[in-house]
């Protein structure tokens, strides 16, 4: 077994010694547990592809039109 040292401030601490208490779990038993419970689950960022997906699934009211040609698109007086 490996031991490690980390630096946190004196309210992360103290909100830690509490949370270990109510656990009846030493500090040193309370940390293996959170990064054993965090190393075995599966890393839940989306991927940009699952992000796009997601925000088009929010996109409501929008449809695509016939397309404009280039010549079109540049005669502005004509879409106003």
């Amino acid at each position: 077994m490996k031991n490690i040292t980390i630096a946190v401030d004196n309210q992360i601490h103290r909100q830690a010694r509490v949370r270990a208490a109510e656990q009846d779990l030493s500090m040193s038993a309370y940390v293996a547990r959170l990064i054993a419970e965090a190393s075995t689950k599966p890393a839940s960022i989306p991927t940009p592809y699952e992000q796009i997906l997601a925000l088009r699934k929010e996109i409501r009211g929008f449809a695509v039109g016939p397309k404009i040609s280039r010549d079109e698109l540049h005669e502005r007086h004509r879409l106003r």
